[in-house]
């Protein structure tokens, strides 16, 4: 969850992150914006993304 955002988000433009941990130190990162692909469960239990394979040879 992103909070405190001023602008909307604009897919693949960048993001600047800051993660805060318990030992009070904070750590900045930059991520592109992705969009979120989410299907319903399908026979496997899971949802699946456009743009990934899953190998399901059990």
């Amino acid at each position: 969850m992103l909070i405190g955002l001023t602008d909307p988000l604009v897919e693949g433009e960048p993001v600047e992150i800051e993660l805060g941990f318990e030992s009070g130190e904070s750590q900045r990162l930059e991520a592109p914006v992705q969009r979120i692909v989410v299907e319903e469960q399908g026979q496997h239990g899971h949802a699946h993304a456009h743009d990934h394979k899953h190998d399901h040879a059990h």
